[in-house]
């Protein structure tokens, strides 16, 4: 059950960030139990290639996620829910670095 709510968050996530034209990519344990491995995993983790004031800007109080302060200037932490209470939230971790190219 708890995958499903996992599979909403990134399917939200990647239409905001493929949208908006962010190059990024999910990785740790959801990434893995996707592709077919047997771990369990109980957030998303992303990596953007956007500033984190860009991606604050982007998400935050938009599609069902919520910023969740944090003082590391590479990372920032969203609550995701389709619930307008926010109930049954998922995390979702983005981790910002710009690419080259």
């Amino acid at each position: 059950m708890f995958q499903d709510r996992l599979n909403d968050a990134a399917i939200s996530l990647h239409r905001v960030l493929n949208g908006a034209s962010v190059r990024f990519g999910i990785f740790g344990g959801y990434a893995i139990s996707v592709l077919g491995g047997f771990r369990e995993s109980k957030d998303i983790d992303c990596i953007a290639s956007t500033s984190k004031q860009q991606i604050i800007d982007l998400l935050d109080g938009h599609d069902g996620f919520e910023a969740v302060p944090q003082g590391r200037q590479d990372y920032v932490a969203f609550l995701w829910s389709d619930k307008p209470d926010h109930s049954n939230s998922v995390l979702v971790e983005v981790f910002c670095e710009k690419f080259a190219g």
